[in-house]
């Protein structure tokens, strides 16, 4: 007992020496080649079953054979218990047992190639990857973005792929704001083991810095519901913070060891909006005293505007004290 393709197990077995008579026949006589499976003449059929436990006492999917091997899809990803029981011409033999865990196939060399790493970029992005499994008309190729990406413009730029709408994201995966849908509609199907490339436009960078988290790539079917191939691990991206527009820092007083008040101004740019919980940070240099600021009231404040935003903040009671 094996996992083959996504979510399947694939099961072979020998068939029983002992028919239950207490023969045994199927040493003796030799076992017989049909259509490409091996069968004993005195085994009428066997019973597969599939179980969640090792009691069996829940079955959730049960099959009967001629054949010693059998393929069977569409399980869960969790361990799975496999009992295999030959009926023969004298009744039931003692069944045989196995355990194995389906497995979604991982993609090979997936890569997710950034246009910009500037915060609050519109960027295109190419996505790379090698199906292992091949692609046919109408799969579905599902990349979910790090949060604080904005993907509602997205659009894929192919003649062979349109960005849709899909209710599911494949196995296990819970739909996201962060996620772009494309579906492969060209008639020619992707033999498996080429290299796909794909360019997807109009994505928004996250408006903070830093590094983000991995992006995560699905091969679909065409409903959605189930993952062909995966790949959840290509590494993030590290965002570098834009330049300010504008911005400037002027003294009251430009003498020596004076009390100083100081006005600071820049503009952000449309990308950016100022954040409900933005915090402006000034270092002075080493020989200025900051011991004793105050931070203005009143008029100081953030004048919003359409297209940018611009931030007044007045630092009182700053000495300079160099001599």
């Amino acid at each position: 007992m094996r996992p083959g393709s996504a979510l399947q197990l694939v099961l072979t077995w020998e068939a029983p020496h002992d028919t239950g008579d207490g023969r045994n026949q199927n040493r003796a006589r030799p076992q017989i080649q049909l259509e490409g499976s091996i069968f004993s003449p005195q085994v009428l059929q066997y019973r597969v079953e599939i179980s969640n436990s090792t009691t069996f006492k829940v079955i959730f999917r049960q099959m009967w054979t001629r054949n010693i091997s059998i393929e069977i899809d569409f399980l869960p990803r969790v361990m799975s218990y496999c009992r295999v029981v030959a009926l023969t011409r004298v009744g039931w033999s003692n069944a045989a047992t196995s355990s194995a865990t389906p497995k979604i196939p991982s993609m090979a060399e997936a890569a997710i190639i950034v246009s910009s790493n500037i915060t609050g970029a519109n960027v295109n992005v190419l996505i790379h990857f090698v199906s292992i499994s091949g692609i046919q008309q109408n799969d579905v190729i599902s990349l979910r973005f790090p949060r604080g990406f904005n993907v509602s413009q997205a659009i894929a730029v192919s003649g062979s792929l349109e960005t849709r709408h899909v209710a599911h994201c494949g196995t296990d995966c819970l739909m996201s704001p962060e996620m772009v849908i494309v579906v492969y509609v060209a008639s020619t199907s992707l033999p498996a083991s080429r290299q796909i490339s794909l360019t997807v436009n109009g994505i928004v960078n996250r408006n903070s810095a830093g590094a983000s988290l991995p992006f995560e790539l699905r091969l679909l079917n065409a409903a959605g519901t189930f993952t062909i191939e995966e790949d959840l691990e290509i590494p993030g991206i590290s965002l570098q913070a834009g330049f300010l527009g504008q911005s400037s820092v002027r003294l009251s007083d430009e003498r020596t060891g004076s009390n100083n008040t100081v006005g600071i101004a820049f503009v952000l740019s449309s990308r950016n909006p100022w954040p409900s919980d933005g915090k402006v940070f000034l270092e002075f240099p080493a020989q200025f005293d900051i011991s004793a600021l105050t931070i203005c009231s009143g008029d100081c404040g953030i004048d919003l505007r359409s297209t940018s935003s611009t931030l007044h903040v007045r630092i009182l009671s700053v000495i300079d004290i160099q001599r």
